[in-house]
């Protein structure tokens, strides 16, 4: 089953190699409102979307593509777990929390603006 989400980044996970063929696989960490509570889950990224999920930053609004899927486990008990899983194919940056320039890095005039806004604005107070 297809799923789109649209949500704001919360963290990207530390990307993991999997399997003989070095797999890469990131987890994404997003989050959206459902009324009053916020609703946070795991989209998993795999290889090219996995690359561009390591550029995202806390607060960057995304829309992903994303494959619904899923898995059970049977316990020593004979109980069984169900996992779901959302596979994204891709990502689509719908706004950045910051600027970042061409290297993909924070970018000098969102550093100067960030600590422009952390310094004392009341010691400067004179009317000229």
């Amino acid at each position: 089953m297809r799923v789109e989400v649209t949500a704001d980044v919360v963290r990207v996970l530390e990307p993991k190699l999997l399997g003989e063929k070095q797999k890469k696989l990131v987890g994404l960490h997003v989050s959206y409102m459902d009324g009053e509570w916020e609703q946070v889950m795991q989209l998993d990224c795999w290889q090219m979307t996995a690359d561009k999920a390591e550029t995202l930053a806390q607060g960057d609004t995304v829309r992903c593509n994303c494959y619904l899927g899923g898995s059970e486990f049977k316990r020593e008990d004979g109980s069984l777990l169900v996992f779901n899983k959302l596979r994204c194919v891709n990502i689509d940056i719908i706004s950045r929390a910051v600027d970042l320039n061409a290297s993909g890095k924070v970018s000098l005039k969102s550093q100067i603006a960030e600590k422009s806004n952390q310094q004392n604005t009341q010691a400067n107070d004179l009317p000229f």
